[in-house]
């Protein structure tokens, strides 16, 4: 068994219900839910990261993504939330040209070969397996993992 010192992304929020979210890499994120247990910032990254459905956080070639996302994502990564490398471009340069993402730096291509032969990637960092909701007027902790949302 790996041992691995937990450190905090963000501080547990003022709410009284609340999430604790572990990372397979040892960090610790916490979002505000509501009673029914589900996110209630649909806009907070950490909260997209929680569930099965992403839909939102910035991941992909930094070139695809449109400045703001970028930013969110860079932020991502230097919490250690999202992955950040650089890897080399094995895709069909055809298809990645015909399918471009038109808001981020990909819009400025002009042909297939414009496209870099490596760049920067942003993915995820796994989700792990341990969260818990906290219910700070109940004085309760559960632990129960029924009820997750992104669970298949």
């Amino acid at each position: 068994m790996k041992r691995v010192a937990l450190r905090d992304v963000n501080r547990p929020p003022a709410d009284s219900l609340y999430r604790a979210i572990l990372f397979a890499n040892g960090k610790v994120g916490y979002i505000r839910i509501g009673a029914d247990r589900m996110a209630l910032d649909n806009d907070d990254p950490l909260a997209r990261l929680s569930r099965s459905s992403v839909k939102g956080v910035p991941i992909g070639w930094a070139w695809s993504l449109p400045p703001e996302d970028l930013a969110v994502a860079e932020s991502l990564a230097q919490d250690g939330l999202l992955l950040k490398s650089s890897r080399k471009f094995t895709d069909t340069k055809e298809i990645a040209f015909k399918y471009r993402n038109q808001k981020g730096e990909a819009r400025k291509w002009q042909s297939p070969s414009d496209i870099p032969d490596e760049g920067v990637y942003f993915d995820y960092v796994k989700v792990g397996t341990e969260t818990l909701d906290v219910d700070v007027k109940g004085k309760t902790v559960d632990l129960d993992t029924s009820w997750k949302e992104y669970m298949t």
